[in-house]
């Protein structure tokens, strides 16, 4: 599982969280929920979490928006993902670290 996020155009994140978003991987969809927007009109920022492929390959997705009147907004641009093949980033590991000699504890 990963997290989706993207601006919308909402006169206040309550009114952008009432929408439903469909994510498209490769053309399937996929309902989001569990959708939080935070942030000030004219542009709040949302996320939800979203199923990412783990199966090798690059894959495209974009996301659609269903208001209260069920109109559905088109496509957004296109966003290309390539799942990593540890199953997590190419540039993870940790950072900062400090080592003190002495035993633990």
């Amino acid at each position: 599982m990963g997290t989706a996020m993207w601006d919308m155009e909402a006169g206040a994140p309550a009114d952008a969280m009432a929408w439903r978003y469909t994510l498209y991987v490769a053309g399937v969809p996929t309902t989001l929920t569990g959708v939080v927007c935070t942030g000030a009109a004219p542009l709040v920022q949302c996320e939800a979490p979203a199923p990412l492929p783990t199966a090798p390959g690059t894959y495209v997705m974009t996301l659609t928006a269903t208001d209260a009147q069920n109109r559905t907004s088109g496509h957004s641009a296109p966003y290309t993902y390539t799942p990593t093949t540890t199953g997590v980033p190419t540039t993870w590991g940790p950072i900062n670290v400090l080592i003190t000699p002495g035993a633990p504890g």
